[in-house]
């Protein structure tokens, strides 16, 4: 093929920025936000419920816009919504240190969650699968890593930042690292689609006398589904709702471990690492199941992933102490992670790429309105019960039923044989 006589096909180059891009744009632009959470109780002396509802809000913008976001992408294409992610962004975050009230902190959180639409992971996912057919999971799982090695590094680097200059600094210094990079790759390397660029994506045939569109090529469109076909099966829905419970149960622990680990009396700087552990492993999550993906049967390396999350999530109810704190939070992060990577690329498999974008949409709804309600409930259980005790014993309990809903799915199956 055309495309593999180059000695690196072009889609690498994209995976290696789109990584860069979710490293810096969402792997500090979202996951070191629990970081802030005890300065600005101290600071404004707002409880535990309304500063987790400002996190949790991200998500909420995140999942409402889901849908618009995959439909702007299948209609201008991935570049444009990274670029203007990137902008809404950097403004937010520069934002953050002007507020004095906590309606102030709500809107600066809308227009950062506004922003992360544009360079999450679902833009970037959609980005990856236009450009791969083959090894499409390994693709998928290199650019979400992305996040993590972000989201390792931000939460120490962003407790330091605190400590030592305050907490308007720390948004100020992720405000900077979103804008210094990745526009420079959005505008000279990231294209949309391999036809931009006269390529196909990476592994598909190309028959003769086709030209390089992959909406003519059969090969591709013959099980391909509408937004309108899939939302009709059963799979979508079972999917559907697996994605919202494992999500609620993934960022119940991510918005709240952080503050967790300092009402049990660790340092800011164990409970940072923690943090870090979670977001490190998950890189390595990303990259290890998309692979698996690639090799074994997609559903069932789904169901390793949810198992682990559920399953790490029991340490949380035993008595704390370091050794197994880093523990659980190698497991669940390796979990996480692939999670991240299953999504898409399961999605492709069941549904195509015709719409992609759409039906991602649909399915990062899911995913953020779990990741942002359940958060907010407990943090107003904390604040009427005065610790996570129920909350805890609850998650586990959701994060299996989420296991079940995935067994419910079908090992083979495409929208064009059902």
């Amino acid at each position: 093929m055309a495309e593999r006589e180059r000695k690196i096909y072009y889609g690498w180059w994209i995976v290696a920025c789109s990584a860069i891009i979710l490293s810096i744009g969402l792997g500090l632009g979202l996951y070191t936000f629990p970081i802030f959470y005890p300065a600005l109780i101290h600071h404004f002396g707002w409880s535990r419920g309304e500063v987790v509802t400002g996190g949790a809000l991200l998500m909420v913008v995140l999942g409402a816009m889901s849908p618009f976001t995959g439909a702007l992408l299948d209609r201008y294409g991935a570049k444009t919504i990274l670029a203007a992610g990137l902008i809404t962004v950097g403004a937010a975050l520069f934002t953050f240190p002007l507020i004095h009230s906590l309606g102030q902190f709500y809107g600066a959180c809308i227009l950062l969650g506004l922003g992360l639409c544009g360079v999450s992971h679902m833009p970037n996912q959609v980005l990856v699968a236009n450009w791969f057919v083959e090894r499409r999971g390994l693709a998928v799982g290199l650019v979400s890593a992305g996040v993590g090695v972000g989201g390792a590094v931000g939460p120490l680097l962003v407790t330091s930042l605190i400590d030592h200059y305050g907490w308007r600094a720390g948004f100020v210094g992720i405000g900077v690292a979103v804008w210094a990079i990745p526009f420079v790759l959005v505008l000279l390397v990231i294209k949309s689609r391999p036809q931009d660029m006269g390529l196909v994506p990476y592994g598909q045939p190309v028959l003769p006398d086709q030209n390089h569109d992959i909406e003519t090529n059969p090969l591709i469109t013959s099980c391909e589904a509408t937004l309108t076909v899939t939302m009709r099966t059963s799979p979508f829905w079972i999917l559907f709702g697996a994605i919202f419970l494992i999500s609620a149960l993934m960022y119940t622990v991510n918005q709240h471990l952080f503050i967790y680990l300092r009402d049990q009396g660790f340092a800011s700087q164990l409970a940072a690492r923690a943090l870090s552990l979670i977001l490190g492993t998950m890189a390595v999550g990303k990259i290890v199941f998309g692979a698996l993906s690639d090799r074994f049967n997609r559903r069932n390396v789904m169901l390793a992933s949810f198992l682990l999350v559920a399953g790490s999530s029991l340490s949380l109810l035993v008595a704390l102490r370091p050794s197994i704190i880093y523990m659980f939070a190698a497991v669940f992060g390796l979990g996480f992670g692939g999670i991240f990577s299953c999504m898409p690329v399961i999605a492709a498999h069941y549904f195509g790429l015709r719409s992609l974008g759409k039906i991602l949409g649909l399915i990062f709804l899911s995913f953020n309105l779990g990741g942002s309600l359940w958060p907010i409930v407990t943090g107003y259980l904390f604040d009427r019960l005065g610790n996570y005790d129920l909350i805890f014993r609850l998650n586990p309990i959701i994060g299996f039923v989420a296991v079940g809903a995935v067994l419910l799915l079908p090992r083979e199956w495409s929208t064009g044989s059902g």
